[in-house]
């Protein structure tokens, strides 16, 4: 699974570091579609990163209840 706004491939070296443009391989552009189109799936079946006002939103915590815990 790639990081949030990473493509998802990566050096396999300790030497080299971050993600790599799937157009900067040989890689068919069959393939780079495929890799593209994974990667747009699997960010939409994830949770978006959120505000910690969102959350407590979300799952109904009242602020006002979680600071007189």
């Amino acid at each position: 699974m790639a990081d949030y706004g990473c493509y998802p491939l990566w050096w396999a070296s300790s030497d080299k570091t971050g993600d790599i443009e799937p157009e900067t391989m040989p890689l068919s552009q069959e393939t780079i579609t495929r890799l593209l189109t994974a990667l747009e799936r699997a960010k939409a079946r994830t949770l978006k990163p959120q505000s910690i006002n969102e959350l407590r939103q979300e799952l109904g915590i009242d602020a006002k209840e979680e600071g007189s815990r």
